[in-house]
């Protein structure tokens, strides 16, 4: 199921929050759900993220890092 589907059938309302690492080439490593409103939905954000193109990775002393990104998505 997609994101909205599922927002419409279930009616969900609220924030979703998550996490994620970038490694030193971009990729996303690891997606977290930190704030759930419904697991078939955590399911889809973690496929969307883990399917999203390669990042642009974060840059420490000219050297490729890991970085953790944090996320909410607000749904009404």
């Amino acid at each position: 199921m997609r994101i909205f589907e599922i927002m419409k059938k279930k009616k969900l309302k609220g924030e979703v929050i998550f996490q994620f690492k970038v490694d030193r080439e971009g990729q996303i490593a690891v997606v977290n759900i930190l704030q759930s409103l419904d697991p078939k939905l955590d399911e889809e954000i973690i496929r969307v993220v883990k399917a999203s193109p390669s990042w642009k990775p974060a840059v420490q002393n000219q050297r490729n890092v890991v970085a953790w990104m944090r996320q909410s998505l607000n749904f009404k």
